[in-house]
């Protein structure tokens, strides 16, 4: 049992492997490994004693196996992918720049309101031979 709990454990290692290294659409990507994942269950089933490198040595390296499936991938799907991640990815990058924006427009006017209206006042507290500075 326990050689087989270490082969599923090195079979969801090489599929975490996998999925790291393709980058297309989550549905393109969860059919594909579906389907690996079906083929790799069958071998640890086959061989409870197989290790990492079994699976490497009968599957091939992740790489190797996001680089076949990107070979047999048709270049239009392979476009679109491509297109949505840079979508995006520019979309999350606008988000963070206008967040980013907004924060610091709404901080400089309210510093801007505070040193306008006289609201910051400091004072000192001199308390047991030390100096304390509060904003108010």
């Amino acid at each position: 049992m326990k050689q087989t709990n270490r082969a599923i454990r090195a079979a969801k290692r090489y599929l975490r492997e996998v999925r790291r290294d393709l980058p297309c659409s989550l549905k393109t990507k969860r059919e594909m490994l579906s389907r690996l994942e079906e083929s790799l269950l069958d071998f640890v089933g086959e061989r409870p004693h197989a290790t990492y490198e079994d699976i490497t040595g009968h599957f091939g390296h992740p790489c190797e196996v996001a680089d076949a499936y990107f070979a047999d991938l048709p270049a239009e799907q392979l476009r679109k992918d491509l297109h949505t991640a840079r979508f995006v990815r520019r979309v999350l990058i606008t988000v963070l720049v206008i967040a980013a924006l907004a924060y610091g427009m709404t901080l400089g006017i309210v510093i801007y309101e505070n040193h306008i209206d006289g609201s910051i006042v400091q004072t000192y507290e001199v308390n047991e031979n030390r100096i304390n500075c509060f904003l108010e």
